[in-house]
């Protein structure tokens, strides 16, 4: 249960971070008049795009970052061993190497704001791969 809590309050955590920097990328592609992207998001209004995103943020991170405690606690097992900072190294690495895979894709699809995704993934890695290991240590003393 330790795991799951520790991973929701990381998910709170991330969604901070992803409600600041998300809104922003939404009006920037907005602004784009020669994208994809841009087309997308004036057809669907950012206003509502943006508020739609925020609301829909707070329980999707939470879920998702008790789902990746669970996660780490099936690596401590699996895998024991820290490094980098981290309770476990593998589950950090494949982490981040995940998140790489993801950032990369969407930041050459979405030029324009390619340091927000940049913002993003590094948030999610800090958060997500070194807080929640670090948060799981402190319950468990």
């Amino acid at each position: 249960m330790v795991y799951f809590i520790a991973g929701a309050a990381a998910g709170l955590i991330f969604m901070l971070a992803f409600v600041a920097v998300a809104p922003v990328m939404v009006f920037s592609l907005a602004r784009d008049s020669d994208s994809w992207a841009g087309a997308f998001v004036r057809r669907v209004n950012p206003t509502t795009l943006m508020l739609g995103l925020v609301v829909v943020a707070y329980p999707i991170w939470t879920l998702f970052g008790g789902m990746l405690g669970l996660l780490y606690r099936l690596s401590t097992q699996v895998t024991p061993g820290s490094g980098l900072g981290s309770g476990n190294l593998a589950y950090t690495l494949a982490l981040a190497l995940a998140a790489l895979m993801v950032a990369v894709p969407a930041a050459v699809l979405l030029r324009r704001v390619a340091l927000g995704v940049v913002v993003i993934a590094m948030a999610f890695v800090g958060i997500y791969g070194w807080l929640l290991p670090f948060l799981v240590q402190v319950a468990e003393r």
